[in-house]
């Protein structure tokens, strides 16, 4: 019979078939990727699927210039996602208390970001107002600068946070404990992060190499650890397929 050990083996139309087969998507998680960061014109309450992706490539993008040997690519959380709406549906610009921010999906706690603007608005907005905080992390103290606010700048590039899920809601009345009225009319967007990041004391990540430290599940794209496209052992059945397809038709 046949040896089917390696893909070199088998004649050109089975690597064709090879390759289609490893396009198709049998991974259990998502890993969105696009390139543009359009404004989704949808209503007001809710993530689209664009803006899904949008938000999950605005944070890896982010996350990608920083230089880190560990950095974990983003993946959008469903769970979080739902998380995140329910806050933002409160249309209050205050933190979920931490008792509420604990077991959620697989996530034993999760970190959260806020961001409000009274103009039409797009993910990223919220994720370069975020990230321009980097300006006020003192990374030798591993804190942010006096009287300054980096939080949501750490938890963006927090290296072992990989789960993302946000929601926003145009909220009449946007209300927070901090303030003596409430603002009309504002966009609300909330993004929740498993696991949690922004540990005192903690570096952000490891500095080195992009890569050089992912662990072993994951591979290097656009200088992140990624999850694998396809697991190891779907694309050993994959590969029996299309052995067992050259057999058949070697027989002719």
């Amino acid at each position: 019979m046949r040896d089917c050990g390696k893909l070199s083996d088998l004649p050109v139309w089975s690597l064709i078939l090879s390759v289609f087969f490893s396009r198709l998507d049998v991974s259990d998680s998502i890993e969105l990727n696009v390139t543009s960061h359009r404004l989704v014109k949808r209503g007001t309450d809710g993530f689209s699927e664009e803006e899904k992706m949008d938000i999950v490539r605005a944070h890896n993008e982010a996350r990608a210039k920083e230089g880190a040997a560990d950095m974990l690519a983003m993946n959008w959380d469903e769970a979080l996602g739902n998380s995140a709406q329910a806050h933002a549906d409160k249309c209050q610009f205050d933190h979920t208390t931490m008792s509420k921010l604990l077991n959620i999906g697989v996530h034993e706690i999760v970190g959260e970001n806020l961001y409000f603007s009274t103009d039409e608005t797009t993910p990223k907005h919220a994720l370069d107002a975020w990230y321009g905080e980097k300006k006020d992390y003192d990374f030798a103290t591993k804190k942010c600068r006096p009287y300054a606010v980096c939080g949501h700048y750490k938890q963006v590039v927090w290296a072992k946070s990989y789960a993302l899920g946000c929601g926003k809601r145009l909220c009449l009345k946007l209300t927070s404990v901090k303030w003596t009225s409430p603002v009309p009319s504002a966009n609300l967007l909330t993004c929740q992060y498993g696991p949690a990041g922004n540990i005192i004391g903690d570096p952000l990540y490891i500095d080195g190499m992009a890569c050089s430290m992912c662990p072993p599940e994951r591979y290097c794209k656009e200088s992140l650890c990624a999850l694998e496209a396809f697991s190891r052992a779907s694309y050993q059945s994959q590969l029996f397929i299309v052995c067992l397809l050259s057999v058949f038709v070697s027989l002719f």
